[in-house]
C-alpha cells in the first residue's frame, strides 16, 4: 500500500497538539523536527536516554527513558503546550501510550510518518554520527510499512506521510487557528484609548465615520467595523465618554473589542474584590460614581463579556491586548489570560521599567501565510512592526497619539493627543509619528 504523501508547502497543526515522529533511523525526522519546532517544544527520546544513562545511544535504558518522556508529555499536555515527541516510534506499544496521554488530556494527536527506502536510510545514517546494523534498520523500515497499513485503526487525529523528499524541501509547520468570527472586514483597529474620548471621536471623523446617533452609536458609510485593543479607561479626561461611545457601537454591531489590564482591574473593583486604586483608576471610578449604578453595571457587564482574543477576516487578523503565543489562540486557561492581559516580561530597562514582547512567534519562522497580530498595551513612538505583529499603542493619554490600522488597506491613521492628560516618565515623544 502506498500512502498519499503530503506535498503542500505548509503543514498546519492544531495549537496544543501532541506531534509524534514515526520513522527509521536516517529517515530525516529529527532534522525536520529541529528545523520546524523550537527546542522548548521538543521532547526527544534520545535526550531522555541521555538523562538516564549519560548517552543517547544507550538503548538498554529505553524503557526508563520512555517513562520520563511520558511523564513530561502528560504535564505539558495538561497545560495545552504544543509538543513534538521525537523518536523512532515504530513500535505500536509506544505509540499507544502516547495516544493514551493525548486522550486523557483531551489533546489532538498528530502522527508524522517518514517513509523512506532502507537503502536511503542506511546511506543517511552512515553519514551521521551513529549507525544501526542493516538488519535492525530493515526491521524499522518494515515497522514503518506496517504502520502504513494499520494507522487508521490507531486513533490519530491527523496522519501525515513524507516520502524520500530532501529534508530541505519538506513543508514548514504553522498552527491552525480557531474558527474565525464571521466578520470579514474591512476594519479600523484602534489602539489604547485610556479615556481620550475627544481624540477617539476625531479619529473616527478622519476615518470617515458618520456623526453619533441619538444613542451614541457611530457607523461607517462603507460598513467598516471598529476594533479596539483594550484599555478604554483610566488617566484620560472622559473614561465614561469612551465607554458610552464604544458600548453603543458594540451593541449596534459596528465595533468589536478585547479587554486590557486596566479593564481587568476595573472589573475586579466593581466586583467588590480587593483592588489597589492606582495608575489612574481613581479618575474612572469618580466618573462612574457620577454616572450612577446602572451605568456602572453596564460597564462591568460589557468588560466581563469581551473575548480575550479576536480572530477575524477568515483567520488573517488576530487581535489581543498585550501578548500571545500563537499556539494559545483559542485557549481559555489562566496562562493565556495572563499573557493577553499583562504581556510577557523579558526583563527591565535601565530605568527599571519592564521590557515586554508579544511572544507571538517565539523562534518559529514567519511566512506570508501567517495571520497579522495587532495589539497595544506598551506605548511606542511609532507603530512597532515585527514578526507579523504591530503594536499600535501611541500613548495618547501621555501626549502621544491615537492610532488606527486600516485593514485590508494596511495603512495607519493618527490623531494627536490634545494635551498631556497624564504624565509618564516612559514617554520620550509627543504627537504623531514622523516619517511613518
Amino acid at each position: 500500500m502506498t500512502p498519499d504523501l503530503f506535498t503542500d508547502r505548509i503543514l498546519r497543526i492544531p495549537p496544543g497538539a501532541i506531534v509524534v515522529t514515526i520513522g527509521s533511523a536516517g529517515s530525516g525526522k529529527t532534522t525536520w523536527a529541529k528545523r520546524q519546532f523550537p527546542n522548548d517544544q521538543i521532547i526527544s527520546l534520545d535526550e531522555c536516554r541521555r538523562m538516564v544513562a549519560g548517552g543517547e545511544s544507550e538503548h538498554d535504558v529505553t524503557h526508563e527513558a520512555f517513562e520520563i518522556l511520558l511523564m513530561a508529555l502528560e504535564g505539558r499536555a495538561r497545560r495545552r503546550i504544543t509538543t513534538l515527541v521525537d523518536g523512532h516510534f515504530v513500535a505500536p506499544d509506544m505509540r499507544r501510550h502516547v495516544l493514551e496521554v493525548a486522550r486523557a488530556c483531551g489533546r489532538p494527536a498528530v502522527a508524522v510518518c517518514f517513509r523512506v527506502p532502507a537503502e536511503l536510510a542506511q546511506f543517511r545514517s552512515r553519514s551521521g554520527n551513529r549507525m544501526l546494523s542493516p538488519k535492525l534498520l530493515r526491521r524499522q523500515v518494515q515497522q514503518v510499512d506496517d504502520f502504513v497499513l494499520t494507522h487508521q485503526d490507531e486513533g490519530w487525529d491527523q496522519v501525515i506521510f513524507f516520502g524520500d523528499t530532501d529534508v530541505d524541501l519538506l513543508p514548514a509547520v504553522r498552527y491552525t487557528l480557531p474558527e474565525p468570527m464571521p466578520h470579514p472586514g474591512p476594519f479600523d483597529v484602534i489602539g489604547d484609548v485610556h479615556g481620550c474620548a475627544g481624540e477617539l471621536d476625531r479619529l473616527l471623523d478622519t476615518l470617515g465615520w458618520l456623526p453619533p446617533e441619538a444613542d451614541g452609536t457611530r457607523r461607517h458609510p462603507h460598513g467598516r467595523t471598529a476594533v479596539f485593543v483594550g484599555d478604554y479607561a483610566d488617566r484620560g479626561p472622559s473614561s465614561a465618554g469612551v465607554f458610552r461611545r464604544v458600548m453603543a457601537m458594540h451593541a449596534a454591531g459596528t465595533a468589536l473589542g478585547v479587554p486590557g489590564n486596566h479593564c481587568a482591574k476595573l472589573v475586579r473593583y466593581l466586583s467588590g474584590r480587593p483592588t489597589t486604586v492606582t495608575h489612574g483608576l481613581h479618575t474612572t471610578l469618580d466618573e462612574l460614581e457620577r454616572e450612577g449604578d446602572v451605568f456602572k453595571t453596564d460597564v462591568r457587564y460589557f468588560l466581563e463579556n469581551l473575548p480575550q482574543v479576536l480572530v477575524l477576516a477568515g483567520g488573517k487578523l488576530v487581535i489581543f491586548h498585550a501578548a500571545l503565543q500563537r499556539d494559545r489562540v483559542g485557549s481559555q486557561d489562566q496562562a493565556t489570560w495572563a499573557q493577553t492581559t499583562y504581556g510577557v516580561v523579558r526583563g527591565t530597562d535601565e530605568n527599571g521599567y519592564p521590557i515586554r514582547d508579544t511572544n507571538w512567534t517565539g523562534s518559529w519562522p514567519v511566512g506570508e501565510d501567517e495571520p497579522l497580530a495587532i495589539y497595544g498595551h506598551t506605548p511606542v513612538r511609532s507603530p512597532m512592526r515585527m514578526s507579523n505583529t504591530i503594536d499600535i499603542d501611541g500613548g495618547c493619554v501621555f501626549g502621544g497619539y491615537l492610532a488606527a490600522y486600516r485593514w485590508p488597506e494596511k495603512t495607519m491613521v493618527y490623531e494627536p493627543a490634545a494635551k498631556i492628560w497624564y504624565e509618564s516618565a516612559k514617554m520620550g515623544w509627543r504627537g504623531v509619528p514622523t516619517g511613518d
